[in-house]
């Protein structure tokens, strides 16, 4: 048993000696349906442990408990799996940013109004104002804050992670480069989140946080005025009622994994894929249960596209995989956006097709370059040696597919693409039979991490559906929506959400008045 496991059990069994008697299980299913209906006020006569400042989840949830900690607060992390970390400690390691140290040292000149300009216009009206400033100009101070624990930001490193050089968004703001990518270790993966996230847990229980795992929250207590009072959880089959003398924050992560909510909330939701199980929405659902408000829950990061058999997007110093000649085309066989374009933009278009239908169309030529084709992609793969032929298999309208190969064919030939302006080695014709067509949108479509959740004020505080704050709750990260809008800003920008909402919601939660 490991040391964690081992403290875990034995504060379990600290705090369960005297719970009251006939204490039931909360079980999760039985809060879904309730979600919307009016908290009942069942404040416990006696509660089996206590916490000054208590949090649900433990990626950005680190943040914030070491943020409590630092402003005079005990801090108590609930985590429902048997692993810290989350989707943090799981992410690429690259943490968006403007106005920082490193970009100073690379020769950038770039400001946290630039960044808030830029997401505003990624959000397209869809995100909250305040709460995206709030992130921007935190994100600076954020980046020294984890290089003063012991992370790495080469300047070398950074880069162009989004959309920002695409012609509308350079048109809002002179593009920066803002993905900070946290230093790999000597032959160690190239996904280096897990490295942000240890140096964080480190300051954590040096400043002993308090942690938990197992142990899964279910339903929030709140008083008379829906004051947020404490937590009812579940650890190892036991009901534990657990007091917040200070405040709630929910870290609990997105609904990526909760069937029910997609369906309920995101474009054929229910054909979604999210690649964390933990994500099941249930910071939301006990938001909501307080009568939390929504915002921004049919938009979601990523729509199925990392199978694709040819790497298109543009390359960063991260992910340069092999580009080559290939079009993407709906239903009705033609193309509707700049396949190099950053993955959220493409997303976003693939989404607003007919049927949610997409296919990647490329040739023999291509197909050879390309090899090895993972087997389960070569499976899904349909070939034809004539592009009607291939239309016909695909289910998609052979007079459009071949009106939109003879006119791709035409352009591409001189390196030319004046219907989306795409350059490069992207451009190339599709002339060597047989010709193939991967169907990019076919279920499972991998939905990475949803955008909406609940609606929170700059200080990260949560509102209800009047715009009132529900007190002594706050919440960060894939439980909230208003950081971000329709387009994902870039790689990097939800672990600026979270960290940076943690480092906000940390010290406010922590300057909350204890109750008795």
């Amino acid at each position: 048993m490991s040391e964690e496991k081992a403290q875990n059990r034995i504060s379990r069994r600290d705090f369960l000696r005297g719970a009251a008697a006939g204490a039931g299980a909360v079980a999760l299913a039985e809060l879904a349906p309730k979600e919307a209906e009016a908290h009942g006020v069942h404040v416990p006569a006696r509660w089996d442990l206590e916490g000054e400042v208590v949090i649900i989840g433990s990626g950005g949830g680190m943040a914030a408990a070491i943020e409590a900690r630092d402003a005079g607060s005990d801090a108590l992390i609930l985590e429902k799996t048997s692993k810290l970390g989350g989707q943090t400690a799981r992410c690429a390691g690259i943490i968006y940013g403007a106005g920082t140290s490193v970009q100073k040292a690379a020769g950038i000149s770039d400001t946290p109004e630039e960044m808030y300009q830029y997401w505003m216009a990624c959000a397209q009206g869809q995100a909250d104002a305040e709460v995206v400033k709030a992130i921007a100009y935190k994100s600076a101070e954020t980046i020294d804050w984890l290089i003063s624990m012991g992370c790495e930001f080469p300047p070398g490193e950074l880069y162009f992670s989004g959309s920002e050089r695409e012609p509308y968004y350079a048109t809002i703001t002179p593009p920066k480069p803002r993905g900070h990518h946290q230093k790999r270790e000597p032959g160690g993966p190239l996904l280096t989140g897990y490295l942000m996230y240890r140096n964080m847990e480190r300051v954590a229980r040096e400043k002993e946080v308090r942690l938990l795992l197992e142990t899964k929250a279910v339903e929030l207590i709140a008083g008379e005025e829906n004051e947020v009072l404490g937590i009812k959880a579940e650890s190892q089959g036991k009901a534990l009622q657990i007091k917040a003398k200070r405040a709630v924050i929910l870290a609990a992560g997105s609904f990526t994994a909760n069937p029910e909510m997609r369906k309920r909330y995101e474009w054929y939701g229910e054909r979604f894929v999210g690649p964390f199980p933990f994500d099941t929405g249930d910071g939301i659902l006990m938001g909501q249960a307080l009568g939390a408000d929504l915002i921004n829950m049919n938009n979601s990061a990523g729509y199925g596209a990392n199978s694709q058999p040819v790497q298109v997007g543009k390359p960063s110093p991260f992910s340069p995989g092999p580009r080559h000649p290939s079009i993407y085309v709906n239903k009705r066989g033609g193309r509707f956006v700049n396949e190099d374009c950053h993955h959220a933009i493409v997303g976003d278009a693939a989404r607003r097709q007919d049927e949610f239908v997409v296919f990647q169309i490329f040739d023999d030529e291509v197909r050879r370059e390309v090899e090895p084709i993972p087997a389960g992609t070569k499976a899904r793969l349909i070939s034809a040696s004539t592009i009607g032929e291939l239309a016909n298999k695909a289910g998609i309208d052979p007079g459009g597919l071949e009106d939109a190969i003879k006119g791709w064919n035409q352009h591409a030939a001189q390196g030319e693409d004046p219907e989306f302006g795409k350059r490069g080695v992207t451009v190339g014709p599709i002339k060597a039979s047989p010709f193939y067509a991967y169907h990019v949108t076919a279920p499972p479509i991998l939905s990475l991490t949803t955008y909406g959740g609940l609606r929170i004020n700059a200080k990260a505080q949560v509102l209800d559906t009047r715009g009132e704050v529900i007190p002594r709750l706050y919440a960060i990260g894939g439980t909230t929506g208003g950081g971000f809008g329709r387009i994902y800003p870039g790689s990097g920008a939800a672990i600026c959400r979270v960290l940076n909402l943690g480092r906000i919601a940390g010290p406010n939660a922590a300057s909350e008045r204890p109750w008795d």
